[in-house]
């Protein structure tokens, strides 16, 4: 074995020790949730609490009891980004977590081993949201005093301020009323110059560059200590036995610097992310240097926009063009507009601070034409000639399969395009809105049970329209920053409330404002790639005359599993309804998984998704059935719906009025109905309402389908999907598979060049539609 194969070797251990590596850390980063003992001051002793990591957000929640997680807020939040955790050295069941803002709770378990498991676990959410945050410095800040800022325990816990000069609290063993978050603090005016030592060369006006001196000369004094501490050594070696302080002053000099330098670094990707965070970038389109791949100026100029020119939500057609723009070139530092104007862009020629979002009467007139390139029409292809019955095709995907174990990830894997399908990621999402209708009437109804019931008619109706070919084919994976739009246009006169016999027993509460209405109903969809690594999609549906929103943070997780693969969609979704004060339904999507991918690959969804509904207390579960291993049922579903008997009336007027209804084990939940059947063929529902009990069914393939409507390619932008992967659909179509390809490198490569830049120096991508809230990615308008 010569040189270069043994580094292959090593290569290959050290990439799957890093991968064993972040599949234990994947394993602990799951939701945990159980009772521990939490330290109070008031009564000076140990309380049983309810506790809850929710990794997505990055924090831990704590309840009085198991029961009051479901109805009620927490009684305290810890947010785990820069937090340490640390066992006691009282006993072996104590442990402590330290925040970032100077909060920590004081925690007992039952024993050593489920200590060592919660401090595992919470250190694992820690790093990763710790890691998450130095690459995304925007994400790196805890959010305002707001969710629980009026909660405190009854456990005799009372709020108090974190860092401030004027008031100290002496509770320091239990969490702050508002949770992770941090209080503004009045500072007492001093001017710049006094807060830096006299002794810095110059005393330069700028304090950024007073750092940088103050800096360069504790280094040159520090390097000056380590040299007399080594010369010293190698003397006289008993005088560092005897002086062991000298030893440890140079080894905390070292560390102090260190950190010193962590925190600059910090400061200086924080100046780049408030530059673009507080502007929005703008490009000119004939600049020259935009043609060039891997560089060009990342902006010609800096501008911020008015607040007062944002839309409301009832006129959500964004004047974008209207906006009143102000350049901020000048609150920017020198180094930080050089960095902006070279970096390389992901998408050529892509319009950064361009918000282009068609208008109402656009819409109307037709201006934007129908979606005929879609899968329902053109792309229908023959089963038969999507067989991988190419003996070149086969060894591609054997030579693939070759190389991955089971449980790898298949997100940085580049898989062979004749496997792809003609549209990326973010218009596939879109394919599953093709019953809008059904999605407008949920909130026609009054009875918060009827709407849940119209809610799960519509989430279990989109996926056959999200799975309409039999073949399973992978679409692209969205570059950064690419967007897709469209809409669906519900003409005036269509019956809204077409829930059939599910809803009938509801029709005297529904809203029938439609009906009087001559204007059609319009629904929008804005999808943009928000991150590359990891790849995440922010979404949302609008429809501005039922004040319905849905928006969505999703993450794919793909996974191999020896002669299949799985795709977990991960993420947060919310619908939103503003003509019921806000009322949402927070909800999952299954899991989806490609079988006999060595033949003819075919799709299924599985596991068990939830539907919640805070406001109103109704909840229902869905549990998407595999292929058994006997038996040939396929898309099998079963699922209940349940509501809170004392919701909406006391349990003995719903128990007089539903007499046939069964009972939940939980106690206070009822059983309102049950779901049967496949989602791909007709949807059985077993209903327990308020005045009888009955049976319907929903055939999803007899449902209207309402196409969505697109504008041509010539009128997108460089970064909207169609337009982005124009090249690589025409060569797919064509059977060029070589030059689709070619084709597909080629933004892969820009889109590597910009994120190689864009990590070097630690700023975030401008994100255009969507901003970050917490823990997800909110539509701006």
């Amino acid at each position: 074995m010569n040189g270069k194969d043994k580094e292959n070797v090593f290569k290959l251990i050290k990439r799957n020790k890093d991968l064993h590596t972040d599949e234990e850390k994947s394993h602990l980063r799951k939701r945990i949730e159980g009772q521990l003992l939490k330290f109070t001051n008031v009564v000076k002793g140990y309380q049983y609490r309810w506790f809850v990591i929710d990794p997505d957000v990055g924090r831990i929640e704590y309840y009085e009891k198991e029961d009051h997680k479901r109805s009620l807020k927490p009684r305290g939040t810890l947010n785990l980004m820069y937090a340490s955790v640390c066992p006691s050295d009282e006993d072996s069941q104590t442990f402590i977590i330290n925040a970032a803002n100077g909060d920590l709770l004081k925690l007992k378990a039952v024993d050593a081993k489920e200590r060592q498991h919660w401090v595992d676990r919470l250190r694992a959410v820690a790093e990763y949201h710790t890691d998450k945050a130095e690459q995304n410095p925007l994400v790196a800040t805890l959010p305002p005093t707001s969710e629980f800022g009026n909660h405190t325990d009854p456990s005799g816990t009372s709020p108090h301020t974190l860092n401030s000069p004027k008031t100290t609290s002496p509770q320091t063993n239990d969490v702050n009323s508002s949770g992770d978050q941090c209080t503004d603090v009045d500072s007492p005016n001093i001017s710049v110059a006094d807060t830096f030592p006299v002794f810095c060369p110059g005393r330069p006006s700028d304090p950024r560059t007073q750092l940088g001196e103050l800096f360069r000369q504790l280094e040159h004094e520090n390097q000056a200590l380590a040299t007399v501490v080594d010369a010293t050594s190698i003397r006289s070696p008993e005088i560092t036995e005897v002086f062991k302080n000298l030893l440890l002053s140079k080894a905390t000099s070292q560390a102090t610097l260190t950190c010193l330098k962590r925190c600059m670094e910090l400061i200086k990707r924080q100046d780049i992310a408030n530059g673009i965070e507080n502007g929005k970038m703008t490009r000119s389109l004939n600049s020259s240097s935009a043609e060039r791949s891997g560089s060009g100026d990342f902006c010609s100029s800096v501008v911020e926009v008015s607040e007062s020119c944002k839309p409301d939500y009832k006129n959500t057609t964004t004047a974008a063009t209207t906006e009143s723009i102000s350049s901020v070139n000048s609150t920017l530092t020198d180094d930080v507009q050089d960095i902006l104007a070279k970096y390389p862009l992901p998408i050529k020629n892509m319009q950064v601070g361009c918000i282009d979002i068609p208008k109402d009467e656009e819409e109307k007139e037709e201006k934007i034409q129908d979606d005929t390139s879609h899968r329902y029409d053109v792309h229908k292809e023959n089963e038969d000639s999507l067989k991988l019955d190419s003996e070149e095709q086969k060894a591609v995907i054997l030579h693939l399969l070759s190389q991955l174990k089971i449980g790898m990830d298949l997100t940085r894997v580049a898989l062979p395009v004749f496997i792809l399908e003609k549209y990326s990621l973010l218009e596939m999402f879109a394919n599953y809105m093709a019953h809008p209708n059904l999605f407008c009437s949920i909130t026609d109804y009054e009875d918060p049970e009827a709407r849940m019931l119209a809610f799960v008619q519509w989430y279990l109706t989109t996926f056959h329209a999200g799975k309409k070919d039999k073949i399973a084919k992978k679409p692209y994976n969205p570059i950064i920053g690419e967007t897709f739009h469209c809409s669906w246009l519900i003409p005036a006169g269509d019956n809204l409330n077409s829930g059939g016999s599910l809803l009938e027993p509801y029709k005297d509460k529904c809203k029938t404002s439609h009906s009087n209405n001559n204007s059609p109903i319009i629904i929008r969809y804005y999808a943009e790639q928000v991150s590359h690594q990891p790849p995440v999609t922010a979404l949302h549906f609008s429809c501005p005359s039922k004040k319905m929103g849905l928006t969505a943070s999703i993450c794919a997780k793909s996974k191999f599993q020896g002669m299949s693969a799985y795709t977990a969609i991960l993420g947060k979704l919310t619908l939103k309804l503003g003509e019921h004060n806000d009322e949402e339904y927070h909800f999952s999507l299954p899991t989806i998984y490609a079988r006999s991918i060595l033949t003819v690959p075919w799709v299924e969804f599985g596991d068990k998704v939830s539907i919640t509904c805070p406001q109103t207390n109704y909840s229902a579960t869905v549990t998407f059935l595999t292929k058994p291993h006997y038996g040939d049922k396929l898309h099998r579903i079963s699922g209940e719906i349940y509501g809170v008997s004392n919701c909406s009336q006391t349990g003995s007027d719903r128990s007089s009025k539903r007499s046939g209804s069964p009972v939940n084990p939980l106690g206070n939940v009822n059983l309102i109905a049950r779901v049967s059947g496949g989602w791909n063929k007709t949807i059985d529902f077993e209903v327990f309402s308020k005045v009888n009990s009955y049976k319907c069914s929903v055939d999803v393939n007899k449902l209207p389908v309402f196409q969505k409507r697109i504008r041509p390619i010539e009128c997108q932008q460089p970064e909207e999907s169609r337009r982005l992967w124009q090249n690589v659909t025409n060569a797919l179509e064509l059977g060029k598979f070589d030059l689709a390809l070619e084709k597909k490198r080629e933004l892969e490569e820009q889109q590597r060049i910009s994120e190689k830049y864009r990590a070097l120096y630690k700023f975030s991508f401008p994100v255009k539609y969507f901003t970050w809230d917490e823990s997800a990615w909110v539509f701006r308008w």
